[in-house]
């Protein structure tokens, strides 16, 4: 799959058709669209968008090529192209697949925040541990002795100084 999920806002619109059962595999297993995209190697989400901007006969149509051509097959499913005919059904208009807002922002998010270097975070992670460690010592060096009363920097100093 060339993107990564965890990079870009999952399209929450898709949910009902790529979740919806298709069948089952050889083991007895749920098999959905989205397992039968993963298994070709199609990002879920941008093949949804893309057959939700398809007329629904076209889209039905590849859907059941994508489903004819899963690896191990599906058992328990009807013929591909009404089974392809029902899903399609729940995929939201292509209005929504184009102008939602997450589609909008997955697109000029990846133009505005490049990939930080794995050196960059280390420096990141160093930097805030050594602002925190600082932070400690200035809390605990002002803090009054409990035995004493006074604070760390009065204990200090010699008996003579006082």
């Amino acid at each position: 799959m060339p993107r990564s999920p965890g990079l870009m806002p999952l399209e929450p619109s898709f949910d009902i058709f790529l979740f919806a059962v298709v069948g089952e595999d050889r083991r007895g297993v749920p098999v959905s669209v989205l397992s039968i995209l993963a298994r070709s190697n199609i990002d879920p989400w941008e093949e949804a968008a893309s057959l939700a901007r398809l007329p629904r006969t076209t889209a039905a149509d590849r859907l059941a090529g994508l489903i004819t051509a899963v690896p191990d097959g599906i058992e328990g499913s009807a013929c591909p192209e009404t089974t392809a005919s029902r899903l399609v059904k729940l995929l939201p208009h292509a209005s929504i697949a184009i102008d939602h807002p997450f589609a909008t922002m997955a697109r000029t998010t990846t133009m505005q925040f490049p990939a930080v270097s794995a050196r960059s975070r280390v420096a990141a992670i160093l930097l805030c541990a050594a602002l925190i460690a600082s932070l400690v010592y200035v809390v605990s060096s002002s803090e009054p002795d409990t035995q004493t009363g006074h604070t760390a920097e009065a204990a200090i100093t010699s008996p003579t100084d006082r």
